[in-house]
């Protein structure tokens, strides 16, 4: 079941002075890490749709913000006509992203994929993009513009097989991998996608 969130709260939201019904989101000044959890994801959303519509992103008509809880390792969903196509993770920190933390990242949501199909309906055409506030670290960028043979290095290694077990180990959401975590499925998907 998807919670996407209408176009009218999303013109609610980013108008000047808008408050969350329950808490503030804090002071939304440069630098990005800075910005609340919400008004980053909104930021990401807004710049991609307005992308969209100039004709920038050729393999995806549609961006879609999710409601901000539950929303299994996605934060917008990415469309190309009436079918997913990709996705927008947005990871709002400090200190710049690790290597080890953008897997975890990738690996938690090909779990949820696992899970649900209609998460990534096909691998083989999905995009995983990952924005984050502050930098990554050169690690994880050689991961991103290398990901093919990076992440067979890091299959080969055992790093998936570990990452994987510590996130189902983590999340009560992935409890019934516990007695047979999906390494293989996981270790293919990772094959098949695209990461920028």
């Amino acid at each position: 079941m998807r919670k996407e969130i209408p176009m009218q709260q999303v013109d609610c939201e980013v108008q000047p002075g808008y408050r969350p019904p329950a808490i503030d989101t804090g002071i939304t000044i440069l630098p990005f890490s800075m910005l609340g959890d919400r008004d980053f994801e909104l930021l990401s959303y807004l710049l991609v749709k307005s992308e969209i519509e100039a004709g920038e992103h050729k393999e995806i008509s549609k961006i879609a913000l999710m409601q901000g809880v539950a929303e299994r390792g996605r934060d917008c969903t990415l469309y190309k006509e009436d079918s997913v196509c990709g996705l927008i993770q947005c990871k709002k920190y400090a200190g710049r992203v690790t290597r080890p933390q953008l897997i975890k990242e990738i690996v938690k949501f090909l779990l949820f994929s696992i899970l649900d199909k209609s998460l990534l309906p096909d691998p083989n055409t999905f995009e995983y993009k990952i924005y984050v506030s502050n930098d990554l670290t050169e690690p994880a960028i050689v991961l991103i513009h290398s990901f093919d043979k990076e992440i067979t290095s890091e299959i080969s290694s055992g790093a998936i097989e570990k990452y994987t077990k510590e996130i189902i180990d983590e999340y009560e959401s992935f409890s019934e991998f516990r007695d047979l975590p999906p390494i293989p499925q996981v270790g293919e998907l990772l094959q098949k996608i695209s990461i920028t």
